[in-house]
């Protein structure tokens, strides 16, 4: 009896993250150091993950590849807290691959590099913090539903609030926040009550569960 066995398309995730705004050539060279130190401290902390490191493209983006489109979630608030000042836009293309993997990413084509350009062009033209594209147009409506009621959440913020939530992330006690912050545990607890934290949390782990059934059943 003959075994037929079905070919599956290797399928990843597109990441690409564009610094919002015009920046005078002045100040270019200050940024893109900014950016490089940004990529070199993300493929450490993400190393396990990336089919291909992340890189800095021409202008003020960054592009890399993940293998399991679970991690996008962390992987954007990795870049988010290593580039703190900056206004971040983050277009997410899952998809197949049409160029065999390499180290670093500015030399990949294929569709998921495709999707996250056109996701990244709808969040500009719809001023979105983060827009997916490439998992089915019922899925990306969802995804991209709930990356838009985070942001109306986020956008709320006070500096003090998104360092706050910075610091609780990294699986800081908030004894330890107040601590390092120099504030009575009660300061750290309001803010992240007047954050809207555990709403926040809540919402990125549905995303997660979301993404993660992608990496699960490939097609």
């Amino acid at each position: 009896m003959s075994a037929f066995v079905k070919k599956v398309e290797l399928k990843l995730l597109s990441l690409i993250v564009d610094v919002v705004g015009d920046h005078s050539d002045a100040n270019k060279a200050a940024l893109q150091d900014r950016l490089e130190q940004a990529v070199s401290a993300s493929n450490e902390e993400l190393s396990s993950d990336l089919a291909s490191a992340f890189v800095v493209n021409v202008g003020d983006q960054i592009q890399g590849v993940l293998v399991s489109p679970r991690n996008a979630v962390a992987a954007i608030f990795y870049l988010e807290e290593a580039l703190p000042t900056l206004p971040l836009r983050f277009g997410i293309g899952w998809g197949s691959f049409s160029t065999p993997l390499l180290p670093r990413s500015g030399s990949l084509a294929g569709l998921c590099l495709f999707n996250s350009g056109l996701a990244l062009e709808r969040g500009a033209r719809e001023h979105r913090w983060v827009t997916a594209q490439g998992f089915g147009e019922d899925e990306d409506t969802t995804l991209n539903a709930m990356f838009r009621l985070l942001q109306a959440v986020r956008s709320h913020w006070t500096p003090k609030q998104k360092l706050t939530v910075a610091m609780v992330r990294k699986a800081q006690t908030q004894r330890d926040v107040a601590k390092r912050l120099g504030v009575y545990p009660s300061v750290v607890s309001e803010a992240l009550k007047a954050a809207r934290y555990e709403v926040v949390v809540e919402a990125e782990a549905a995303l997660i569960t979301a993404l993660r059934r992608f990496a699960m059943n490939p097609e």
